[in-house]
């Protein structure tokens, strides 16, 4: 029923003309998943992605990389090599926070009985050059995931945190949970953002403070096609009714991890008609 209503609502839909749709080239995208853009200085970006461990292999592995602008071109700094050990763990969805200089992302376990991923959030001090120990937060679980974490000062001084997860306390599915920090890597017991949530999945959230707006994806909401883009007003200590984005930033493919940056831009990734593919659809 929510599908059938959702495809009436898309066919009423109408681009906004006023919006401009960028492509990045190698070395930011490949053929394979790139995801979780986001700008550690003006010049510099980090993302994740998913790569094959070998040539023609069909186990993949995420990492985090860094990459540098020059001319409107991007090379790798592979001096910010996250981890130097050889694991079996995959990084991913890294977010850095500049006022306190604390690079938040997730590791993640996979368990080889059921090919399942289990995935928690670490935070670590960077520099802009030099990694120090990471350190788990403190509400991570053993048996549920915390993955896609966004942090930011507000107005009084307090590091918030939200995060996605399918822990118990929800409605079923991966949600939206919120945090407050005590110290470094020890927070308040999250809380569901039930205004928001649904019983279907919602991913990749990012609280603009200064706007008191929070972006998020979710596959519930009326929408084009997989996961898109939505908006939700944070007013009088609630969230208001979740908004579409629209076309041509959401599309019938998954459209997620949307960040607005300082420069009236914003970066998001999507798998739809034009991104780079080894075979006929695109990742």
């Amino acid at each position: 029923i929510q599908e059938i209503a959702s495809c009436h609502w898309a066919l009423d839909q109408k681009p906004n003309d006023k919006t401009i749709i960028n492509h990045y080239k190698k070395p930011l995208n490949t053929p394979y998943s790139d995801f979780g853009a986001n700008y550690i200085d003006s010049n510099t970006i980090q993302l994740t992605s998913l790569l094959p461990l070998k040539q023609d292999d069909n186990e993949y592995q995420s990492s985090l990389f860094f990459y540098q602008k020059n001319n409107d071109r991007f090379k790798e700094l592979k001096n910010l090599k996250f981890t130097s050990e050889q694991d079996s763990f995959s990084y991913a969805n890294g977010f850095y926070l500049k006022d306190k200089g604390e690079f938040y992302y997730n590791k993640c376990y996979t368990s080889h009985e059921d090919y399942e991923k289990t995935c928690d959030l670490f935070v670590r001090k960077f520099d802009g050059k030099n990694w120090q120990e990471e350190t788990p937060l403190s509400f991570s679980t053993t048996d549920f995931t915390e993955t896609q974490a966004h942090v930011f000062v507000n107005k009084n001084g307090e590091t918030e945190l939200y995060f996605i997860s399918d822990r118990l306390g929800g409605k079923g599915k991966l949600e939206i949970w919120h945090t407050k920090e005590i110290s470094y890597g020890n927070f308040t017991t999250p809380e569901n953002v039930s205004e928001v949530n649904t019983i279907d999945n919602e991913a990749t959230p990012f609280f603009n403070e200064k706007e008191q707006k929070l972006y998020f994806s979710s596959s519930w909401y009326y929408g084009f096609g997989g996961y898109d883009i939505f908006i939700s007003n944070f007013v009088k200590g609630k969230f208001e009714k979740s908004q579409n984005l629209e076309m041509p930033i959401n599309s019938s493919s998954d459209d997620m991890y949307y960040y607005p940056t300082a420069f009236n831009s914003a970066l998001f990734s999507s798998n739809r008609e034009g991104a780079l593919s080894l075979k006929n659809s695109a990742c």
